[in-house]
């Protein structure tokens, strides 16, 4: 956030450590609260016959945006009713998805579109950047 009240988004590093290290007991320890963010498919520990490893993707950033998108509408992180990052890395590997908070800014228009960017990975149903450029600049906050 800059002084003017700005907020600026950054890759602060995790995915190339999800990337790399997708043991769970490495995760819960090193990586901390920032799976309240991360895409699922990300925790994903692929076998041996599976596909290629998994290559970070504009679907994981979406994914992760919308996240932000809950809490500065909502006032909460992801998964705000967990309290150890243990329960919200068990929720996120199984593809389940925050609760809903009450929050004023939080619409129905807000929590569909939400939804739509958690989508899983394998259903192609994430929107784009610019998808979400244009839903963002149809959206007026009371």
């Amino acid at each position: 956030m800059d002084r003017n009240g700005n907020a600026y988004l950054a890759d602060f590093g995790l995915l190339p450590i999800v990337l790399e290290f997708r043991a769970v007991p490495y995760l819960s320890t090193t990586i901390g609260s920032s799976v309240r963010w991360a895409a699922p498919e990300l925790f994903q520990i692929p076998d041996a016959a599976s596909a290629p490893p998994l290559q970070l993707s504009m679907d994981s950033d979406i994914y992760s945006f919308s996240s932000v998108m809950l809490q500065v509408l909502s006032g909460n992180v992801p998964y705000h009713t967990f309290k150890r990052d243990e329960q919200v890395l068990y929720a996120v590997a199984r593809t389940i998805k925050p609760d809903r908070p009450q929050a004023s800014n939080l619409t129905d228009n807000y929590w569909e579109f939400i939804q739509v960017c958690w989508s899983p990975r394998r259903e192609n149903k994430r929107p784009s950047a610019t998808d979400v450029s244009t839903f963002l600049a149809t959206q007026h906050l009371s």
